[in-house]
């Protein structure tokens, strides 16, 4: 990826893509988190309606908790995600570091984890109607604990919701 981002590194690798952490030229040198498609599934019509699907959604969830959207692009022919940087850790990763969490700490995550995944529900389209969006894969290593301590959701690669089978954003 050349252009507008510099790669700084490449910080996860998943079934259907990896993310990296790049230097926003375009933006005053901002540290975003880039979301590419690999290239195995460039053919794939399903997984590249899905990935676009993804940034689509994310783009109309506005919430503290979730992670921030700042646009899809293309590069090479790849979907990419381009999303707010978050430094710091997953939950898994501080849970393998740390051991489990005191329960005052546990029950302030979980109360904005829960406070995430209802503003995803009622969320609503362009359109004004519900998108219904049910994350389906909340798990320690989708849950990203800031420097600051706060909480945001990320992957909705396999979330579903009423926007199916129409244009979320135009």
């Amino acid at each position: 990826m050349h252009g507008p981002f510099e790669i700084l590194e490449i910080r996860a690798t998943g079934a259907y893509g990896f993310v990296v952490v790049a230097k926003w030229r375009a933006e005053d040198g901002r540290i975003v988190a880039i979301k590419v498609l690999k290239r195995d599934f460039l053919r794939d019509p399903r997984i590249m309606a899905r990935a676009r699907d993804e940034a689509r959604m994310l783009y109309r969830l506005k919430h503290a908790n979730i992670v921030r959207v700042d646009g899809l692009v293309e590069h090479g022919g790849r979907p990419s995600v381009i999303m707010e940087w978050v430094e710091g850790a997953s939950l898994r990763e501080l849970v393998d570091a740390l051991g489990p969490m005191p329960p005052p700490v546990a029950v302030r995550l979980c109360r904005q984890v829960a406070g995430a995944l209802a503003a995803a529900w009622e969320a609503g389209s362009e359109m004004g109607e519900p998108l219904r969006v049910i994350h389906r894969d909340i798990k320690p290593a989708n849950l990203l604990l800031s420097l600051s301590g706060q909480l945001k959701v990320v992957d909705f690669g396999v979330a579903r919701g009423e926007f199916a089978d129409r244009e979320i954003i135009t």
